[in-house]
């Protein structure tokens, strides 16, 4: 009797052990989405024996059972999985072979899940295979996470290859930068060579030492700080202007450090604001000598009014008659100087109009075989289909006769140095029409976008300018003639008028070669009957 009741307790106990072990078992199945499976083949093929993890894998109620088979688990597969499957079970019954899958299933209507199978076979003492063992857990979120992290790394790939800035990885090897990786544009904007693979040092691509020990301090400096560095790099031919920012990734698996460098080509955003802000200065000095040159040339009035007055009262004076001359000849100049100040100044009324450049070209031309040196040959070749333009005629007259007589101030200079019979001096005027894509105005407010441009080119071989004075020729005042034969508000108003007629001037000049002064005008439909209303500010 206390042997039986031993034996009992015994068995009790490793009752719940047993159930103990297989509670857990079953949670750690849970928590790991893992659950088995086991079918036996021999002495006789036994059901299809799954865990409970298995049965929530596969969404089947355990009421129901497990399939009959492992044959009829491929009705819960999907496409070609159950191809696979079938040939993997069928490998593990006839020759004994592992396998490991994976597969989509379709448990229910609408839901698809991907399983990871493994299976093996349990042999006997003689070597025959008695049962199939195996695994299956659910890899669904795993997939889509795997399939996330693909398609991320794919958007970053094409990214980094395809991102207009310069960008890519180095690393410091004691004091030596090496490349992990640049993209297509850091190899194009740095001027790198077309192949550069992780390892390349900077000294062992041919970069010239300055660059080399610019980007050496660059990334030596960061490591110091340990903090990001943006800073700028100024390249010459062609000039090129970038913004570099530096900032630390932390230690790679080597040990080294590694830096992500960016780099951005600026140098047409600056073009750009630096034309914003000499627009910005020139208007605000029209505005300021409009004002004054109004309230000047009123005082020019009176004194033009008496100095004629005196001379036809005294004309029994020849002396003073000369000096009231010399008087009336010097208010009308200034009083012809402020008339160009109020042109800058935009105080004058426009009404735009349908004009011919041709005639404007050569009207300007007839008057000036009159009045310059014979020696200077014009030349003027407008072709004669040029589209008609919509624009104040007083303002294409002031551009071209201010551009006109520039080209003739500089070959008289040239004239007065050069003496020989090889060089003659010469004015051409030439234009084209171009497409509207072809460039873009000074200041895009100004009007409605044209349709076309008519590019009108007045070239000199005088002097020429340096490329120091190319850049002020558009200020107002500033001139490079002596004193007493400028004012420096020729092409400053040439500047101003084009801006206001919405086209867009540019100059190419070399010194001692000569200058071209490029001067695109808009051409607006035919058909519009009155000037295109100016865009809201």
């Amino acid at each position: 009797l206390l042997r039986q009741r031993g034996l009992r307790r015994r068995f009790a106990w490793q009752a719940a052990e047993l159930a103990e072990s297989k509670s857990l078992l079953a949670d750690a199945q849970q928590f790991a989405r893992v659950g088995h499976w086991r079918r036996t083949l021999r002495p006789a093929e036994g059901p299809l024996e799954w865990s409970d993890e298995t049965f929530r894998i596969f969404e089947r109620d355990p009421l129901l059972g497990s399939p009959a088979s492992l044959d009829d688990l491929p009705g819960l597969m999907a496409g070609s999985d159950r191809l696979a499957w079938t040939s993997a079970v069928q490998r593990g019954r006839e020759e004994g072979l592992a396998f490991e899958l994976d597969v989509a299933i379709e448990p229910r209507p609408g839901v698809r899940k991907f399983v990871h199978i493994l299976g093996r076979p349990t042999r006997d003492d003689a070597g025959r295979v008695v049962a199939l063992f195996g695994t299956v857990q659910d890899i669904t979120r795993w997939r889509a996470a795997e399939d996330a992290l693909r398609q991320s790394e794919s958007l970053l790939h094409a990214l980094y290859a395809n991102l207009p800035y310069a960008l890519g990885v180095v690393e410091l090897d004691g004091h030596e930068c090496q490349f992990v990786s640049v993209n297509a544009a850091a190899q194009r904007l740095l001027d790198l060579p077309a192949v550069v693979t992780t390892g390349h040092t900077l000294s062992g691509l041919g970069l010239a030492p300055d660059r080399v020990r610019y980007w050496t301090e660059l990334v030596t400096g960061c490591r110091a700080s340990g903090e990001a560095v943006k800073t700028e790099l100024v390249r010459e031919d062609p000039h090129r202007e970038f913004v570099v920012t530096i900032m630390p990734l932390g230690a790679a698996v080597t040990g080294r450090p590694q830096f992500c460098f960016l780099a951005e080509d600026v140098t047409t955003r600056r073009q750009k604001d630096a034309e914003i802000a000499q627009g910005r200065r020139l208007r605000a000095i029209g505005e300021l000598v409009g004002g004054i040159a109004h309230e000047f040339n009123n005082l020019l009035t009176p004194v033009l009014l008496k100095s004629g007055l005196l001379m036809s009262e005294w004309t029994h004076e020849p002396a003073l008659c000369d000096e009231l001359k010399v008087i009336a000849d010097t208010a009308r100049r200034s009083a012809e100087l402020t008339r160009r100040l109020l042109m800058f100044g935009r105080r004058t009324d426009a009404h735009p109009e349908v004009l011919a450049l041709r005639s404007v070209i050569d009207g300007h031309f007839n008057l000036l075989r009159q009045t310059i040196d014979r020696r200077i040959v014009l030349e003027s070749e407008l072709p004669a289909d040029l589209p008609p333009l919509w624009l104040n005629i007083g303002d294409v007259q002031q551009i071209f006769l201010n551009l006109l007589l520039n080209a003739r101030d500089t070959l008289v200079e040239k004239l007065a140095q050069v003496h020989g019979e090889m060089w003659r001096p010469l004015v051409r005027v030439t234009a084209s029409t171009l497409p509207v894509a072809a460039t873009r105005p000074l200041d895009s407010a100004k009007t409605a976008p044209p349709t076309n441009w008519v590019k009108v080119t007045c070239e000199d071989n005088g002097l020429g300018m340096a490329a120091g004075v190319i850049e002020r020729v558009f200020e107002p005042f500033y001139t490079t003639k002596r004193v007493g034969h400028g004012t420096g508000l020729g092409l400053a108003t040439v500047w101003h008028l084009v801006v206001e007629l919405g086209g867009r001037v540019e100059i190419q000049s070399t010194p001692g070669t000569g200058t071209a002064v490029h001067v695109y005008l808009p051409v607006f439909p035919p058909s519009v009957p009155s000037a295109p209303p100016p865009l809201a500010a």
